[in-house]
């Protein structure tokens, strides 16, 4: 699935739910983004999970208002799953769904889970490539 950024301004109201400072939302108005992951937050609002303009070895999550779907399918790699602890339906890779500390250890820089994050995005990024990107 790609995205395009409409815009990168969010309102105070916005940034209190995403606990973010807007000065802290890294993404480039007409840019697109592959999607490596789509949660539902716990405040029941979705959020894809892409690599923003800083690049860190695991995706940030943003709210589907900033975008545009460019591209409507759904990557071959995603596995569905509704965890019913923080009752939050996920669409994710293999290893995102199935392992309980996935998450964690790659914000933690674990390398078998940076190693496997970098693996499904260089995948998702050439089953999305998009020429105009290039």
């Amino acid at each position: 699935m790609k995205i395009r950024c409409i815009t990168n301004k969010i309102d105070s109201a916005l940034a209190k739910v995403l606990e973010k400072d807007p000065s802290q939302i890294f993404l480039t108005v007409g840019k697109e983004y592959t999607v490596y992951v789509i949660v539902q937050w716990n405040t029941g609002d979705l959020r894809y999970g892409i690599t923003d303009d800083v690049e860190l070895p695991y995706p940030h999550f943003y709210p589907p208002s900033l975008f545009e779907v460019t591209d409507k399918k759904l990557s071959k790699y995603w596995f569905y799953d509704y965890n019913h602890e923080l009752q939050q339906p996920q669409f994710a890779f293999k290893e995102w769904i199935e392992e309980p500390y996935f998450w964690d250890k790659l914000t933690d820089g674990d390398k078998r889970e940076v190693e496997i994050y970098k693996k499904y995005k260089r995948l998702m990024d050439s089953e999305f490539f998009n020429i105009s990107n290039s």
